[in-house]
């Protein structure tokens, strides 16, 4: 296994002969001139769209070096127009003389070069969603849980990303403020079909939101740039233990400057969570076994409006979502001595009906001068939840009646967020940037219990356990960032602060809390460019989580009459220092070292208490862990018709708390391993075969067994791409499931835990476009320069 192991490094190790490397210098001459422009020239290798260089032409001339030879997309861009033809270099060119007709209408030009499905972009990876056949069905939940790099524990409803928890999720660079439920069910409402492209920035910059230790993932939709009217349809039908079933129609109208855009999805899924729990007591034990049906239901609509002025861009947007659930969980709960014999039975049976309706609508205004760009963002946000559960439960023998209980738990929650951004370029190598946000969210929460006797069918107040609670809290934050390029080394130095006040007030108890911290977050990266193909970074950032709203109120939640959910008022924000180091070889091969210090750590914690046989789940702070991950990302063209993409993560935790409540002295190695091989073949057929393996890993106060899931799907297009047609098969060989064991000294529990991944999927996607054709660079647009690793 070892020898193996080393012959898998070094294979991934493998480098190639560079290609030599050119110059190319040049003017830009304009003709019938009225007024100076500012020109960006770009070149985008033709085979390889990764192989891409940009520039601001200063006084109409550029210089561009370390070229290598091969022919280019050559492509100016300047008051919203692009221009582009193709051009061999294989030698020097120091006088290049470019001619524009400046009275000229010009017609926007397509760039067609195959894109790769994983491509690495100054050291934030970037994958093409609609070359992979499985992330392309379904929806955004399902395909991020698929991303190299990436694992999503399904027990927490967190995603992981290098095994570092608290990843940020962001919709064309929009973060999302949700909790993890509220945002695993957002994701489900958007459709894969939707989505252009994912961006993993393992270690953002300042000018991004400090929260969250794990990074960010943000998810570029479609933009369709054709004037004219496109209509799009999507199906799919998947069935698993249980039928589920999504479907999605979009309608957008763009004229030269105006885009018109409206899109409505329904879902209907039908899930189930099955959980074994064994826990050791001081002289007992228990097993509990539960099965829970999660039907769901979700209608969506999203609308958008889009004007092109002649240096501005207006874009208003809304979304309406409504999201019914009903669950019906059933749990059989026994109780061992220590011979082994069953002392007693608890069964128990909940019924849960929850609604959520959010409504949100927000406003994008970029304005662009020669040399800055403003840009101003506000959005608000309306949810309103409410939760209804009807627990009932008795004991064999019947020596105690547990009675049944209702839960009634209306939330309403409202969200405001206003940002302005501003990017100077001082000249073509140097840039300022600096920005402000500004985030309030308000929740009036009501936790009402209701007793319901056999022989008295109304509802009774239970005031004891009865909370209501009022919430309030804003996050004030600033930045400012300076990009720098020197001959060959390129830096980033910059620093936010975020202010965050909150106040809760439960008025049963007349209990007020309240926080009031302010944090600076400083950052830098510096970049080596040895040449085209070498590339170096190192790069340090601070980072925050901050307990939610539901982690801090002590709100009780019953799961069954032995296990109850309850906040902690006590815990305190997890501050993360991370370090990183970053080889790129040919903008295809990346090798990462991450380094990761962590503070206070939040994690659900279970607390058993020996007296009466029961679990309290609460939310801890763990005080010391540390993280050290290996990463290799690499992209293999084995043939014309095959792409290789291999991922794998090696990571060492280190967690360490000791207190009254919990004691934690662990560590652990675990690697992540995915492979993704896509073929291509005649006729639009497209076969995708996808594997991913994690051995044993350690979270907060668990440690999970390996994990392996198999995916595969097969796709083909019909009617000159028109329609699309997909067979996607999920966890085929029914590995998928969750062991987890306790590592809190002295509390053993051990758990057990499968869902509904084995699953086949038929998807179904037809587009009707009609219009003129403005022939549109689809790639990566050419109207910015290169992202830099930290943009």
């Amino acid at each position: 296994m070892q020898t193996k192991f080393i012959l898998l490094l070094s294979f991934m190790s493998i480098s190639f002969i560079s290609a030599q490397n050119i110059s190319y210098n040049g003017i830009i001459v304009e003709i019938n001139k009225e007024k100076s422009t500012e020109f960006t020239i770009s070149l985008i290798n033709t085979k390889n769209s990764a192989v891409k260089f940009s520039e601001v032409a200063l006084n109409n001339s550029f210089h561009f070096t370390n070229i290598p030879i091969g022919k280019y997309y050559r492509c100016l861009s300047y008051e919203n127009i692009n221009q582009c033809d193709s051009i061999y270099l294989t030698e020097n060119i120091f006088n290049d003389t470019i001619k524009i007709l400046k009275d000229e209408k010009l017609a926007e030009v397509v760039v067609t070069s195959k894109k790769k499905l994983i491509e690495n972009k100054q050291g934030i990876l970037t994958i093409n969603v609609q070359n992979s056949p499985v992330m392309s069905s379904g929806n955004a939940f399902e395909m991020l849980a698929k991303l190299p790099g990436i694992s999503f524990n399904m027990s927490s409803d967190t995603f992981r990303l290098k095994g570092k928890s608290g990843v940020q999720i962001q919709i064309d660079d929009n973060t999302l403020y949700l909790t993890e439920s509220e945002l695993i069910q957002y994701l489900k409402t958007i459709s894969a079909q939707d989505v252009s492209l994912l961006e993993i920035n393992s270690l953002p910059s300042s000018k991004y939101d400090a929260s969250g230790h794990g990074g960010i993932v943000n998810i570029k939709t479609k933009k369709n740039k054709r004037e004219g009217f496109f209509v799009g349809a999507t199906m799919t039908s998947t069935q698993g233990q249980y039928y589920k079933q999504e479907q999605n129609i979009k309608f957008q109208f763009n004229t030269k400057k105006n885009k018109y855009f409206v899109q409505y999805s329904k879902n209907n899924i039908t899930d189930f969570e099955k959980a074994d729990t064994k826990r050791l007591f001081a002289s007992n034990e228990t097993r509990q076994y539960t099965f829970a049906k999660i039907i769901s239901k979700t209608n969506a609509i999203n609308s958008q409006f889009e004007h092109q002025f002649k240096k501005s861009n207006l874009l208003l947007n809304s979304t309406f979502s409504f999201y019914d659930e009903n669950i019906i969980q059933n749990t059989h709960l026994d109780f061992y001595s220590r011979n082994s014999y069953i002392d007693s039975t608890l069964i128990s049976k909940q019924i849960s009906h929850n609604k959520l309706k959010d409504y949100s609508i927000g406003v994008n205004y970029t304005l662009n001068y020669d040399k800055s760009t403003f840009i101003i963002k506000s959005n608000y946000s309306s949810y309103k939840i409410r939760n209804i559960s009807d627990l009932s439960s008795y004991s064999l023998p019947s020596n105690f009646n547990h009675g049944n209980l209702l839960n009634k738990s209306p939330n309403n929650i409202n969200f405001i967020v206003n940002q302005l951004d501003y990017e100077h370029k001082i000249d073509s190598n140097s840039v300022i940037q600096s920005g402000a946000k500004a985030i309030f969210q308000n929740i009036d929460n009501e936790n009402l219990f209701f007793d319901i006797k056999d022989t008295i069918e109304k509802e009774q107040l239970n005031k004891e356990k009865s909370n209501d609670y009022r919430y309030k809290e804003w996050i004030l934050g600033g930045y400012a960032q300076y990009k720098k390029t020197i001959k060959k080394i390129d830096f980033i130095l910059g620093s936010r602060v975020e202010s965050n006040f909150s106040e809760g007030i439960n008025s049963k108890n007349s209990y007020t809390l309240s926080h009031n911290k302010t944090n600076f977050f400083p950052f830098f990266s510096i970049s080596y460019n040895h040449s085209q193909t070498n590339n170096f970074n190192v790069s340090y950032s601070k980072r925050i989580t901050r307990p939610t709203f539901n982690n801090l109120m002590p709100f009780n939640y019953y799961v069954d009459p032995n296990t109850i959910l309850v906040g902690n008022p006590n815990l305190k924000p997890s501050i993360s220092h991370q370090f990183e180091l970053q080889y790129i070889l040919k903008q295809n091969y990346v090798f990462a070292i991450d380094y990761s210090i962590n503070k206070n750590e939040i994690f659900q914690t279970p607390l058993q208490n020996n007296e009466i046989l029961s679990t309290i789940l609460t939310p801890l702070n763990i005080k010391n862990g540390n993280s050290l991950s290996f990463s290799n990302n690499s992209t293999f063209d084995l043939f014309k018709w095959w792409n290789l993409n291999f991922n794998i993560v090696m990571f060492y935790d280190t967690i360490k708390s000791s207190d009254d409540f919990l004691s934690i002295n662990s560590y652990n190695w675990s690697n992540q391993f995915t492979t993704t091989n896509l073929f291509t073949f005649p006729n639009n057929f497209n076969l995708e075969i996808v594997n991913e393996y994690i051995s044993p890993f350690i979270q907060g106060p668990y440690k999970t067994n390996y994990l392996f899931s198999l995916n595969s799907s097969i796709s083909k297009t019909f009617l000159s791409k028109r329609l699309k047609a997909s067979i996607t098969a999920n966890d085929i060989l029914g590995t998928y499931k969750l062991k987890s064991t306790s590592i809190i000294l002295d509390q053993y529990s051990f758990i057990f835990q499968k869902f509904d991944t084995k699953w086949i999927r038929f998807s179904i996607t037809y587009k009707l476009t009609k219009g003129i054709k403005k022939q549109i660079i689809e790639a990566d647009s050419i109207n910015e320069e290169i992202k830099s690793r930290t943009k």
